[in-house]
């Protein structure tokens, strides 16, 4: 695909002043005025565009912002599509950037090396390392941090510990003293963000993409021209009927939510207009390490912090994996297979345990977003008993099938090594003084490794692995890495998105015949 996209980098991006059709949502196409033109049932309405540049970027999340900023560092006339009243999305809310053999490891006397990432890479993700996207994103994955650095960031010389992420720290955290990320990519952006403006349709010219269609904020619909359009509107994981299709068994289980408010799959909706085909629907993440938010209610969540202490059971009360695992994204098929999952903690534990609310919930500062054990249960108390026993009445569980479980854990963690599942270090705590409480652990919908099937350089591709003439993808909207290659996820994957984002901004720059440095 990068053939083709190369192939036909220097191609204009059509007549300035080209009229389009304006229509309902299946791709509309260019007319020369007055025609009934359009598809899938347009309307009569023609018109110029609102605007024209080479570069049209849908969203202002992490991905969308960094695909503009690379735009821009290409040479080209950029515009950003915001439908919401202000930049960074779920980025904002995203510390943690996964990189390989940076600088701050080896600051904080970490050895890592690329090929350790890859040999690693499908124990924790479940993806495949030997697809190009995956060895791009590692090799590069220091300068998405040095780039982000050039713009003001600052990260830590400590790295977080392993989750997923293999056996060495990988995920780095942004300082609080410099900007955040999507911050410093807006600043570098200046003033090509339009907010409240939301993209309902792309603008075909037989099969290439040359524009946009909008809804602004009063109501007022048009197109905008481009040479090329990136498409970084997140991830579906608020779109029941999309995870119901691409997760089947998760429509049996309550709804709850990790991901952030606006994502709604409206960008993949474009994709398939376009005729681009998704991948790696089970990407979708299902977690399982949060419970429900009390303060807010309804379907949202609260993460548990301290997890690695508990013994984490399935419905037949039998231990299943490493309690260390509880964040990873293959818990969701789990939960699928064997649940409800609960934790199971003793009272010293328990006193370890904080509950976070998801930061785009406490926005306002209205509420504290993290709760201890004691405050938590103040608001929505937790099974308990004296015994083992009782905790297995108390939440439907075979007591003897618990009470096994239970001896099996306390004699692992006495004999010092969990021969059964691999935890250890502090986390190898037991089960001992009571009260004993059962944490009853929600399947949460979050983070969309499923998305729009991509080439190498963030072409989006049709049913034939061709790429789309003009139009790419970056982020949740692309599954990150545009296929299957990162499995059910990765923690700090935000950074997946930068990456991407600047590739495909800088592509679609050189498809629009950008001529900057």
């Amino acid at each position: 695909m990068l053939l083709l996209a190369l192939a036909l980098a220097c191609t204009p991006p059509g007549k300035p002043g080209d009229t389009a059709t304006i229509g309902d949502g299946g791709g509309t196409t260019p007319t020369d005025g007055g025609s009934d033109g359009g598809s899938d049932g347009g309307t009569s309405t023609t018109e110029p565009p609102l605007a024209q540049a080479e570069v049209v970027v849908i969203g202002a999340g992490a991905s969308g912002l960094a695909a503009g900023a690379g735009a821009q560092e290409a040479g080209a006339e950029v515009i950003v599509l915001e439908r919401e009243t202000t930049w960074g999305g779920a980025g904002r809310h995203a510390r943690g950037y996964f990189a390989v053999q940076t600088r701050w490891q080896a600051e904080a006397g970490i050895v890592d090396s690329v090929e350790l990432a890859l040999e690693e890479w499908p124990d924790f993700t479940g993806g495949d390392a030997s697809n190009p996207a995956v060895v791009n994103f590692l090799s590069e994955s220091e300068d998405v941090l040095l780039w982000l650095e050039g713009m003001g960031v600052g990260f830590t010389a400590g790295v977080e510990a392993p989750t997923d992420s293999g056996s060495v720290p990988r995920v780095h955290d942004f300082s609080d003293d410099g900007l955040q990320p999507v911050d410093a990519m807006k600043a570098a952006l200046g003033e090509s963000i339009r907010y409240s403006t939301t993209a309902v349709d792309l603008v075909m010219d037989e099969d290439r993409v040359i524009g946009v269609v909008v809804e602004q904020a009063d109501g007022s619909s048009g197109w905008i021209e481009a040479g090329a359009v990136v498409v970084a509107t997140g991830g579906f994981g608020r779109n029941d009927l999309r995870v119901a299709v691409a997760r089947p068994g998760v429509e049996a289980w309550p709804v709850y939510y990790e991901s952030h408010p606006g994502m709604d799959g409206n960008g993949l909706d474009l994709v398939e207009q376009a005729g681009g085909v998704l991948a790696n629907p089970e990407g979708l993440a299902l977690l399982t390490h949060s419970v429900p938010d009390p303060q807010i209610g309804g379907s949202e969540t609260m993460v548990v912090g301290g997890l690695c202490y508990t013994m984490m059971v399935d419905a037949t009360g039998q231990r299943f994996a490493s309690e260390l695992d509880a964040g990873s994204g293959a818990r969701g098929a789990d939960y699928l297979a064997r649940g409800p999952l609960f934790a199971l903690v003793d009272q010293t534990r328990f006193l370890r345990l904080g509950f976070s609310g998801r930061g785009f919930n406490y926005t306002d500062g209205s509420m504290p977003n993290r709760l201890d054990g004691p405050e938590y249960e103040a608001l929505s108390p937790f099974p308990s008993a004296e015994d083992v026993e009782g905790l297995a009445r108390a939440i439907g569980l075979d007591e003897a099938s618990l009470r096994a479980a239970a001896d099996r854990y306390n004699g692992l963690v006495a004999a010092g090594a969990d021969t059964d599942f691999g935890k250890s270090g502090d986390c190898l705590q037991p089960l001992l003084t009571p009260p004993f409480r059962a944490i009853p652990l929600v399947m949460a919908r979050a983070k969309s490794f499923s998305g729009a099937s991509m080439g190498v350089q963030g072409e989006v591709l049709d049913g034939s692995g061709e790429a789309i003439p003009g139009l790419y993808a970056a982020g949740e909207a692309g599954g990150f890495l545009g296929g299957p290659w990162a499995g059910h996820g990765f923690n700090g994957s935000v950074s997946a998105a930068v990456w991407y984002g600047r590739r495909a901004g800088r592509s679609a720059a050189a498809w629009a015949g950008a001529t900057g440095d």
